[in-house]
């Protein structure tokens, strides 16, 4: 795609965002009905909303210029776990549906409380991601280590 086309594309999702909770707001009839339009959207975009973030941070924290390529992104950390790009794929989709269906189904909340447990659940999501790929990565050097000391001793 490159970087124009996620340009474009990252400015058509966040105009069709902004016209969506327009609309919402306006009183305009719609067949679905919600009372939280903008945690509604945040559901949608959770998952490039949380690794832009995280990602940014990350660079941050660790003295990088945010804008320096790198290969933390939550993609690429699911196939450092092993994943294929389908699984990888369904993953992402996946938790965005779950998303979707936890503030669907609890929108009478209200706006604020649905933002607060999506952020909650997309930085919980996140961190056992995190240590996931610390212990996957932790296993395989292991095991490298032991099997060259094993190959060592023996030959």
């Amino acid at each position: 795609m490159g970087d124009t086309g996620s340009i474009v594309l990252g400015f058509l999702l966040s105009s069709l965002a902004i016209l969506f909770i327009n609309s919402a707001y306006s009183g305009m009839e719609t067949p679905l009905s919600l009372s939280a339009p903008i945690a509604f959207v945040t559901a949608l975009l959770i998952i490039p909303i949380y690794d832009t973030l995280r990602v940014f941070l990350m660079r941050l924290f660790s003295g990088k210029s945010p804008f320096v390529p790198d290969k933390k992104h939550i993609h690429h950390i699911l196939l450092k776990q092993g994943f294929n790009h389908q699984e990888a794929t369904l993953i992402l989709v996946g938790f965005t549906l779950f998303m979707i269906a936890i503030t669907f189904v609890f929108q009478s909340f209200g706006e604020t409380l649905l933002l607060a447990i999506q952020l909650i659940l997309s930085f919980s999501g996140g961190l056992i991601l995190d240590l996931r790929l610390k212990n996957h990565l932790k296993y395989h050097l292991r095991k490298e280590t032991q099997e060259r000391f094993s190959i060592s001793k023996s030959a």
